[in-house]
């Protein structure tokens, strides 16, 4: 286990309000360090334990792009990467907000890139334990 506690947002955000939200409650956007945590928060969100998933929609981690870089939101460092092929981009978002990872494979546990002004469901943290 990972020592943490993750929270599943009803509602959905750009990628800078999920942050917001997930501050506003204690927490932070999730950060990933392994494929372990990575399957972990991905059953949350989609394996429903009737075959249904749980989360209906692509959801925002803490994995950004502000142009200098791939970064976590708070600041940790993880080599680890789970990004699938589907890449969207959009020329209104890309410029304004960066890009951000979400997770939306029903299927996997991988990720997307997608512009972060793009309105998804959030998956929150806890600090440790």
């Amino acid at each position: 286990m990972t020592g943490h506690a993750y929270l599943a947002s009803s509602g959905a955000y750009t990628w800078p309000q999920a942050v917001a939200y997930c501050q506003g409650l204690g927490y932070h956007l999730a950060t990933i360090d392994d494929a372990t945590e990575n399957t972990l928060i991905w059953d949350i969100l989609y394996d429903g334990a009737d075959g249904v998933a749980t989360n209906n929609a692509h959801t925002w981690i803490g994995y950004h792009d502000d142009g200098s870089g791939w970064a976590w939101v708070d600041g940790t460092t993880s080599g680890f990467q789970a990004f699938g092929a589907e890449v969207i981009t959009d020329p209104w978002g890309t410029a304004n907000f960066g890009q951000a990872a979400a997770f939306g494979n029903f299927e996997a546990a991988e990720w997307l890139e997608a512009p972060g002004n793009w309105i998804y469901a959030a998956i929150c943290e806890s600090e440790g334990a």
